[in-house]
């Protein structure tokens, strides 16, 4: 993760990913290196599930 951050941060000031609801072990990874809930979005892949978005500002 961190090469991926490494590589887009030369481009982009801002990431984004999105994380199901039902996998809350994912969420807690992705906040514990920097990204933060922006919104969620339900049933975005799948009807039921909301997905959540997360976004990480370059520092």
């Amino acid at each position: 993760m961190k090469f991926f951050e490494d590589v887009c941060f030369k481009d982009y000031a801002k990431l984004f990913l999105v994380i199901a609801d039902f996998n809350p072990e994912s969420k807690m990874l992705y906040e514990r290196i920097g990204y933060v809930e922006v919104g969620c979005i339900p049933n975005l892949y799948k009807l039921g599930v909301t997905e959540c978005l997360m976004m990480k500002s370059r520092k």
